[in-house]
């Protein structure tokens, strides 16, 4: 079975736990989640570059960070994944809410999650 590795960039992070907990029903048993911040959120904070300064207008301290979530799951999962982040997160499309790829993987070993 081929597997995937798929991210997703959440910036609407107020869904988080009900994103993972619909994942988990949905079948998706492992996830990593790892604190992150993009790059607009990163020049926001440069003070030392003023050509940036309309980013610091768009982006409050607190708006700067999001999760990315890794998930190596098989192939035929991806549909199941856009659909929960979908229905929480809403039109991906839309500024502040997630970006989301998979990249093949060519080696996987190990479990992802407790059984």
């Amino acid at each position: 079975m081929k597997k995937q590795l798929m991210f997703l960039i959440l910036n609407k992070t107020g869904v988080l736990s009900k994103l993972l907990y619909n994942l988990d029903e949905s079948g998706i048993k492992g996830a990593t989640v790892i604190n992150s911040v993009g790059m607009a959120g990163v020049l926001a904070t440069l003070e030392e570059n003023m050509s940036f300064s309309p980013f610091k207008m768009m982006y409050s301290d607190e708006g700067n960070d999001n999760k990315t979530i890794l998930m190596v799951i098989d192939e035929q999962q991806i549909p199941i994944v856009k659909k929960v982040v979908v229905e929480l997160v809403g039109d991906l499309s839309k500024p502040n809410t997630a970006f989301m790829f998979a990249v093949p993987t060519t080696y996987v070993e190990g479990t992802t999650c407790v059984e």
